[in-house]
């Protein structure tokens, strides 16, 4: 009976074209791109995801590899689960909650580094 509703079932358009599909993309990241370069407040806002990801993927690859779970980190950082959760998305990063969260993956050096501004 399963199977007979898989035959029937109706295919999304969107589905099965892998080249299509590529192009598809491709146009909508290069139209991302574009308004992006359009909104100097878009273009910041992007800029500032970027650097959350970046820190959020850095702690995820640390937790990872002391072989700790979010739910231990979360027990020795005094939060929850949840909150392992955003910090490890990007959403929630504060600077002491960082060190915390470093401290109990066993990360004994944990630097900042500013950049100076390109003076032009």
């Amino acid at each position: 009976m399963k199977n007979a509703s898989k035959k029937n079932a109706v295919v999304p358009e969107w589905v099965g074209d892998k080249k299509q599909a590529a192009k598809r993309t491709a146009a909508h990241l290069a139209e991302i791109r574009a308004r992006r370069q359009a909104s100097p407040a878009l273009m910041r806002q992007h800029e500032e995801f970027e650097r959350n990801y970046d820190l959020a993927m850095q702690l995820h690859r640390l937790r990872r590899r002391c072989h700790k779970t979010q739910a231990e980190i979360a027990v020795l950082i005094g939060v929850t689960q949840s909150a392992v959760a955003r910090i490890e998305s990007g959403r929630a990063l504060r600077l002491d909650t960082i060190y915390r969260y470093a401290a109990a993956c066993g990360c004994a050096d944990l630097r900042l580094r500013l950049d100076s501004p390109r003076i032009a």
